[in-house]
């Protein structure tokens, strides 16, 4: 009996590919972290971030999110102003930049062909969370999002129309400094407070050591 070529492709293969392309970009930055003359807390940053978004897919792929039931949501509390943003992590293909060479490139190329894979875009269609981990590479590796990765646009609320003479606008007050590339990946990725097992040749050493 001849298999079936459209059969579907199991999740773990595709994470496996997933797992392959985020390792291919931490030998490249641990390869590369001498030559660039990146600091080491910088290149450690940046490796713990590759590395949870890796363990995340994984962790979406095996235990997709249940739907939560609708109920009624408590008023917002008065809105805290955004923390600011680096600016380095604000530009498309922030990782390209910060690893030029053809091994960053062949892993967005591996990436962007991965999205394309109909078993890739099922999946997503099935378990959507999984667009959490795709979006931030795709921001990082500058490659347009496909249709099924973009977030549905709010729809804005009309203005109602004014009434009463115009009130001067009050200046903005003066916003905080632009977080650098590392405080901006340390504040949301922190660093895990146990060592990373199974460890990897290319694994940075972590430039602070644990408050015991």
């Amino acid at each position: 009996m001849e298999r079936e070529i459209n059969a579907p492709a199991p999740a773990p293969a595709l994470t496996d590919r997933l797992s392959a392309i985020l390792l291919l970009l931490r030998q490249t930055l641990g390869a590369q972290a001498r030559t660039l003359r990146l600091a080491p807390s910088l290149q450690w940053a940046v490796w713990n971030r590759l590395l949870f978004l890796a363990r995340r897919f994984c962790a979406l792929v095996a235990h997709p999110p249940k739907p939560r039931p609708n109920r009624t949501r408590a008023p917002k509390p008065t809105p805290t102003p955004p923390a600011p943003k680096s600016e380095l992590s604000r530009r498309k293909g922030w990782l390209l930049r910060l690893l030029p060479g053809y091994q960053a490139a062949g892993a967005r190329s591996q990436l962007a062909h991965l999205l394309t894979d109909p078993h890739m875009i099922s999946l997503l269609r099935e378990n959507p969370s999984l667009g959490r981990v795709l979006r931030p590479l795709c921001h990082m590796l500058l490659i347009a999002p496909p249709d099924y990765l973009k977030l549905p646009q709010k729809p804005r609320k009309p203005r109602p129309p004014h009434q009463g003479p115009l009130r001067p606008r009050r200046p903005k007050p003066a916003g905080k400094p632009p977080l650098t590339l590392l405080e901006h990946l340390l504040q949301k990725y922190p660093p895990p407070q146990r060592p990373m097992l199974p460890g990897h040749r290319y694994t940075p050493a972590p430039p602070f050591k644990n408050s015991a």
